[in-house]
């Protein structure tokens, strides 16, 4: 390894990429420059030429950002992850939000179902509802996105379970309790008890993997060995199904027993966890 591959990291280091300048830049260059421009006892000539070079340096700073960014972007698409199946799904809902938290304010639109456009204060929230209704959104925007990701992410699936918000094991029992035409499945899942667990019976579950399905706890029973017994009702796509990718989803097979459970997220669109197989997440 030469010298200047090991000191390339180091170096990329000292380049700011973040929304404000560096304190550096700001103070030794840009201060002075600011000092010019507003001194009024300078001829125009001088303040002129300090107003250029301010222009000059901020413009150095913007087109230094997007070049590294341009560079990050290109280095991901050559070498780095396949894009997440669900970053599609995100970018439109990011899109929408877009439009009714920035573009309909600035364009002075109301919504009927999102309330009156305003114009938030650099200073202070002059509109307390507005605050409010921005605070809900932000939550929502944090289960959207993990919704949107967490079906082909296995690394937030691990901080799911690892986090009490999901459960991982084996799938050890498949039953149909219908009394009727209309089909019943109960699946009984044997799983770690890796954190204290947040979900509890009665909640619905969404099975990663296959985010059409749901699923609401019946009941959670603890076990020698740090184990769980957790027993889950299907309560929607009660019947096979299959997906975009032509996958099949059984909801009673004999061939689901003995499966493995993959980890499980609490999930925007279902309001709970996720429960699917390896097979199903592997085809992912």
């Amino acid at each position: 390894m030469t010298q200047h591959a090991e000191t390339a990291p180091q170096e990329a280091e000292q380049h700011s990429i973040s929304t404000s300048l560096d304190p550096v830049i700001e103070r030794d260059e840009l201060e002075p420059l600011v000092a010019q421009w507003n001194d009024q006892r300078l001829g125009s000539r001088v303040r002129e030429k300090a107003k250029t070079d301010v222009e000059t340096t901020i413009i150095r700073e913007l087109r230094e950002r997007f070049d590294l960014v341009e560079g990050a972007i290109q280095h991901l698409r050559k070498r780095g992850p396949r894009e997440n199946r669900g970053a599609a799904k995100l970018a439109a809902f990011s899109l929408e939000e877009h439009w009714f938290q920035y573009m309909r304010m600035e364009l002075q639109q109301n919504a009927s179902h999102d309330g009156i456009a305003f114009t938030p204060s650099p200073e202070t929230d002059r509109s307390p509802a507005a605050a409010a209704s921005r605070y809900f959104v932000q939550q929502a925007s944090e289960e959207l996105w993990i919704a949107a990701l967490i079906h082909d992410d296995e690394e937030l699936q691990r901080e799911a379970v690892m986090s009490g918000d999901g459960i991982q094991g084996t799938c050890i029992g498949v039953r149909d309790e219908s009394e009727s035409h209309a089909i019943r499945a109960v699946w009984t899942i044997k799983a770690k008890d890796v954190a204290p667990l947040r979900i509890r019976e009665g909640s619905t579950l969404c099975s990663v993997g296959s985010p059409k399905r749901e699923l609401r706890v019946l009941s959670i029973e603890r076990l020698k060995g740090d184990a769980l017994k957790v027993e889950l009702a299907v309560v929607s796509a009660l019947r096979e199904y299959r997906d975009q990718n032509g996958r099949v989803h059984p909801v009673v097979s004999a061939g689901l027993k003995g499966s493995q459970c993959g980890r499980f997220r609490a999930s925007h669109a279902s309001r709970g966890l996720a429960v699917g197989h390896t097979r199903t997440m592997a085809a992912a």
